[in-house]
């Protein structure tokens, strides 16, 4: 991360206020994208970090250092010169474009990678693509590197004959290599929210646009997430309650398929270390999936959950590149319900935060969802309101081959010479849910 990172320190008031992380060893000044914090902070995130601080949780100064666990303000993948986003168009691409080894096609689908297979080993030898309604061909003199998500990679694997050969029989595709993990072990961050009161004034609003506009100030400076924090159990569940879960997880723990006990082993080790965080907890200062009022102001909190239990897959259904592959999330359907425990115990930490002062004290209504609402109220309002956090991965695992593994530790795929895999779809145990709850508070703007 320093390597890319091109750090710009803040000034002074906005790194005591908000706790910044200006630790010069903990950021690189040198790397290609841009970063610093906002200018802009809403009026909710001050009250915000002193609850959090009542009820017990530690302000992280130090996140970039790679401990996550506190409540802590985000850094910003922006040019603060300019307050304008930095990313790999404008960080990377921009500064090579004109290397002549370099060609970027956009518009274009890669339908699948063409290969050839010598003594058992397949070789890519080509890459296929469609663009403008006609179709292309690439030719590999050395290797294809496969990063299109843990959406479509499996695609990809599977259109190019690489996957389970039973589906890809059904679907007369050739099997070149049968690889069942492909498209498997399928992560997903599964989302809901709740709304909570804030302010709309459209004169402040287009009011703040200009500022933006004209001296890149106000907030549109800056998102509505601005601060983030990182729970292990023991700061956000009660030690019986703690307890009662995890006993009723380990009960549901010797019966999952074998190629998942090491990851779940894992996982349950991660349970009882209070450096490994279990939630992640985002502060928005507007509504979320829901419509404001008028004189009304809003903030959010989102819920996350850092390690999944459940396991989802990405198949295609169809030799037709150009249709999406099925995704069957199986969101909260995991070992003991263990999931949707875990996001019922948050959601309760999260209305005790917003009960908790100064921020109680800015709180005026829990909008969707009561306070006092019971276990089975919030289990049928996440099931009713959750998506998804689009935090994919684990479709192209790398685990051993005989665990649903695609890629081995050096991202090759599994029987190849020249594939490897470098996105998401690799990480197996990585990804995160979502619950969020909204707050009313007092008019603050003017």
């Amino acid at each position: 991360m320093k390597k890319s990172e091109n750090w710009t320190a803040p000034t002074a008031a906005i790194e005591h206020d908000f706790f910044v992380n200006n630790d010069p060893m903990n950021h690189g000044t040198q790397g290609a994208i841009k970063d610093g914090v906002y200018s802009f902070y809403a009026d909710v995130v001050t009250p915000y970090f002193d609850a959090a601080k009542n009820l017990g949780i530690p302000i992280n100064k130090a996140a970039s250092s790679g401990n996550p666990n506190g409540v802590w303000t985000l850094n910003a993948a922006i040019d603060t010169k300019n307050v304008s986003r930095c990313f790999s168009y404008n960080g990377y691409y921009l500064p090579n474009s004109h290397r002549s080894n370099l060609v970027v096609v956009t518009g274009a689908q890669v339908t699948k990678i063409l290969t050839k297979t010598k003594k058992g080993i397949v070789s890519a030898t080509g890459v296929e693509y469609i663009s403008g309604n006609k179709t292309f061909g690439v030719n590999v003199k050395k290797e294809v590197i496969l990063s299109a998500g843990a959406i479509q990679s499996p695609q990809i694997l599977e259109l190019s004959g690489i996957g389970n050969k039973a589906l890809l029989k059904r679907l007369s595709i050739p099997v070149v290599l049968d690889l069942p993990g492909v498209g498997e072990n399928y992560l997903s961050s599964n989302s809901f929210i709740t709304p909570d009161k804030a302010k709309t004034d459209s004169t402040f609003a287009a009011q703040q646009f200009e500022a933006y506009v004209q001296n890149r100030t106000g907030i549109y400076s800056a998102t509505s997430a601005t601060t983030l924090g990182f729970l292990p159990l023991n700061e956000f569940l009660a030690p019986a309650v703690a307890a009662s879960l995890l006993r009723d997880l380990d009960a549901a723990l010797p019966h999952q398929p074998s190629h998942l006990r090491s990851q779940y082993a894992l996982q349950r080790k991660w349970l009882d270390d209070p450096s490994v965080p279990q939630i992640e907890v985002v502060l928005f200062a507007a509504i979320s999936g829901a419509s404001p009022e008028p004189g009304k102001s809003y903030y959010s909190i989102a819920l996350d959950l850092q390690h999944l239990w459940s396991r989802g897959s990405v198949h295609i259904t169809t030799a037709d590149p150009l249709t999406p592959p099925n995704i069957d999330g199986q969101y909260l359907n995991s070992v003991g319900d263990f999931d949707m425990k875990l996001l019922i115990e948050s959601v309760k930490w999260a209305q005790k935060l917003s009960q908790t002062e100064p921020l109680k004290n800015i709180t005026l209504a829990s909008i969707s969802l009561p306070l006092n609402a019971s276990d089975d109220e919030i289990r049928a309002f996440i099931a009713s309101n959750g998506g998804t956090e689009w935090h994919f991965a684990g479709t192209a695992a790398m685990l051993p081959r005989d665990q649903n593994g695609v890629v081995d530790s050096k991202l090759k795929v599994y029987g190849t010479s020249n594939i490897r895999v470098v996105d998401a779809s690799i990480l197996p145990v990585v990804s995160n849910s979502a619950h969020s709850i909204r707050c009313e508070t007092p008019d603050t703007s003017s």
